[in-house]
């Protein structure tokens, strides 16, 4: 997985939304992946769920290009960034990356 690929370790993954919702509120991870089509909970309602528990949550959704307007939708409600399916593991790493750089620049400020 790339989260590997950078050194870092996955907390944990879930089947849908609900399971998501539950597993970040045990782990309470740097960044959170997501897919936008998921059973029991979309990933629109989860951005906007993770947001209202955590306004500092980092959310990196996973689309196929079919979604865009869900992408957006998600966006708006505070994911950060979004990687289209299919994708390179190097290319996710990337934006990864990128969400990693900033979480740390601003805690290392604060």
């Amino acid at each position: 997985m790339t989260v590997k690929l950078l050194g870092g370790e996955v907390v944990g993954e879930a089947m849908d939304g609900v399971q998501a919702m539950e597993l970040y509120k045990k782990t309470r991870p740097d960044i959170v992946t997501s897919d936008i089509v998921m059973p029991n909970m979309g990933g629109v309602e989860l951005v906007r769920n993770l947001v209202a528990l955590d306004p500092d949550v980092k959310v990196v959704m996973v689309s196929s290009l079919g979604h865009q307007d869900m992408v957006k939708e998600a966006i708006g409600a505070g994911a950060k960034y979004f990687i289209v399916k299919p994708f390179k593991p190097a290319e996710a790493a990337v934006k990864i990356k990128s969400v990693v750089e900033k979480l740390f620049s601003v805690r290392s400020v604060a």
